[in-house]
């Protein structure tokens, strides 16, 4: 709307929404400025010198809203502010330009690779490094994808967004071939520079990106793809009724897009038992809708010596509706099945989860013990702190479930060094803090060292392990041991004492 009117408050606005979205993603709200800009300058009815104008200010106001939290942030004394988690130095800036910046591009060096199964890790130069701890699932994930340019028609990446993808490039190249050519650029210009450059430009980058990657990136692309597919169906239908020559591109497109669908389905059909899958039923019915339609659109195109009938439309609903179940119920999947819930990602609802990292899924499985969460409730007596963890994952399934105060030590992965041993020492000696749950670090199951190692070790040397009996629900499993190290709890005032826990 900006550019179709000219309008320097609107396009001000649009660069604060982009801003808004900086403090919430950060770098990654930005890749769609080069579009926006390369939009305004191109189709904007205004003199060069008005539209120049209208992007400087709109440049500043990127830059106050983007920065202004981060300002803030950072001259709040770090004695009264929480940790930026994911830096060093407690510094938006820094996590701005670092983790959340050139960390998403550039692989850290000596960032650890995921080893084999309970072989030892591998640095990223190849190198050999701590042994991965004990035999177990080795680590994977499905968004560790080779970086390069066919990096996106992996089946799993390409699941979260790129179903219409034939449509999409369809809809891209009728914009492109039919559009006017004429400057500043009409109606059909603007359309392809906007949802063409939107989706060129995120998928560049997420194809070049070597750093730190994950699947539910990709939800960035499905607006200007989806928009192309749209463009592409009713642009398709249109020269479809027309007739001519290019008439039967409608059909074709439909065919190939069901025959990309089906390669992205491949992966997640099951190899035995084939007719009692429901997957296999939901895949059939919609090559069989697509492909049916599009023969019938073929037919009837062959046939007709005037415009289509009413049959043809029903052909192409039917076509799109088979076309369009498949990502609707991937997208369902996210909410109704149990997947990474730290890195989601969309799968068929009550598949099995394609993620063999259980460290990841909803908190760790002490984290949600009915059984501690009594035991702490009996042991509170007023405590800053009924208990600390060495990470979120630990720590929120205890919030949730009890109301307690609980602390992070690590922060969210638990890497961050908000502490020191000192400090928590100053923490326990004060009564400010009462218990720790130690167990489940998640920089050690990735192969390396703990970077809370001190503070872990003050805690062993300085506090009493609690009798599991007392607040396990379920005993340590000798002949088959925990993931990572067993969890224990540890009393940081054993003199105290402790009140048993009384579970209904």
């Amino acid at each position: 709307m900006a550019t179709e009117r000219g309008s320097g408050v609107l396009f001000a606005l649009s660069m604060a929404l982009v801003g808004i979205g900086f403090n919430v993603k950060m770098l990654a709200a930005f890749v769609v400025l080069p579009t926006f800009a390369l939009l305004y300058v191109a189709a904007a009815p205004l003199p060069w010198p008005r539209r120049l104008a209208h992007l400087a200010v709109g440049a500043v106001v990127l830059l106050v809203v983007s920065l202004s939290w981060v300002a803030f942030y950072d001259l709040t004394p770090a004695e009264r502010r929480p940790f930026a988690g994911s830096s060093h130095s407690n510094s938006m800036i820094e996590l701005a330009i670092g983790h959340n910046g050139m960390e998403r591009f550039v692989r850290r060096r000596g960032m650890l690779a995921r080893g084999p199964r309970g072989g030892a890790a591998v640095t990223a130069q190849g190198q050999p490094g701590t042994p991965a701890g004990p035999p177990g699932p080795r680590w994977r994930r499905l968004d560790n994808v080779p970086v390069g340019p066919l990096r996106l028609a992996d089946r799993h990446l390409a699941g979260q967004m790129a179903w219409l993808l034939p449509l999409a490039v369809a809809g891209a190249a009728m914009l492109a071939v039919r559009g006017e050519r004429r400057w500043p650029l009409g109606r059909d210009g603007q359309a392809f520079v906007l949802w063409s450059g939107w989706a060129l430009t995120y998928a560049v980058v997420y194809s070049v990106a070597g750093g730190i990657f994950h699947a539910y990136y990709l939800v960035t692309m499905a607006p200007p793809l989806a928009a192309l597919a749209a463009i592409g169906a009713t642009r398709l239908w249109s020269r479809y009724r027309e007739g001519g020559r290019v008439a039967p591109l409608l059909p074709a497109t439909l065919s190939l897009t069901a025959a990309w669908q089906l390669f992205i389905w491949y992966g997640d059909l099951p190899r035995t038992e084939l007719w009692r899958d429901w997957r296999v039923w939901l895949c059939l019915a919609m090559l069989a809708g697509a492909h049916g339609a599009s023969a019938g659109l073929l037919v009837a195109l062959g046939r007709r010596v005037s415009r289509p009938s009413p049959r043809s439309a029903v052909a192409l609903g039917i076509a799109l509706a088979a076309l369009l179940a498949t990502p609707l119920a991937w997208s369902l999947g996210a909410g109704f099945t149990r997947t990474n819930v730290m890195l989601p990602y969309a799968a068929l609802p009550g598949a099995t989860a394609r993620d063999d990292l259980p460290v990841w899924q909803g908190g760790n499985r002490i984290g949600r013990d009915a059984r501690l969460h009594a035991f702490l409730r009996a042991n509170h007596q007023g405590e800053r702190y009924a208990l600390a963890t060495l990470n979120s994952r630990l720590a929120a399934p205890v919030i949730i479930e009890t109301g307690l105060p609980v602390m992070a030590i690590g922060g969210f992965m638990g890497g961050d060094p908000i502490l020191t041993p000192n400090q928590f020492a100053a923490l326990a000696g004060t009564g400010a803090v009462r218990f720790a749950l130690l167990g489940g670090d998640f920089a050690r199951r990735a192969g390396g060292e703990s970077p809370q190692g001190p503070i872990v070790d003050w805690i062993k040397a300085h506090g009493a392990v609690v009798d599991p009996a007392l607040w396990r629900s379920t005993p340590v499993r000798t002949d088959r041991p925990e993931r990572g190290a067993p969890a224990e709890l540890y009393d940081l005032r054993p003199g105290a004492g402790l009140v048993p826990p009384v579970t209904g």
